[in-house]
């Protein structure tokens, strides 16, 4: 019990990251893409709070629990999304930006 006390409080800003992207992932199924891209917008701001505190990032986080097989399907589905509610200009960008970081990670 004590180790899940740990790890929350050593990673809580990541565990509300993932939580917040997931809940954009099912605005974006949903076709709420106004409340996806505000949570989107949010998650952006935590992950570069904790990049200011020098702690993992968000992204650096999930990588390390799952393999990653389960990081690409999971980006693959936000890509598929994005086309699907923003269009395929949207979708470039979101592609262009993870073949970035996960080139510079």
């Amino acid at each position: 019990m004590n180790e899940i006390k740990d790890e929350w409080r050593r990673y809580k800003y990541q565990i509300i990251g993932i939580a917040l992207l997931l809940l954009s992932l099912l605005m974006g199924l949903i076709k709420e893409t106004g409340i996806a891209y505000g949570i989107l917008l949010g998650v952006l701001i935590l992950d570069l709070y904790i990049i200011k505190k020098n702690h993992q990032t968000i992204t650096q986080w999930f990588r390390r629990q799952f393999p990653g097989w389960f990081d690409k399907i999971i980006m693959s589905m936000l890509l598929s999304i994005i086309i699907y509610s923003a269009g395929w200009l949207a979708g470039f960008w979101f592609l262009f930006g993870t073949i970035n970081g996960h080139l510079s990670w």
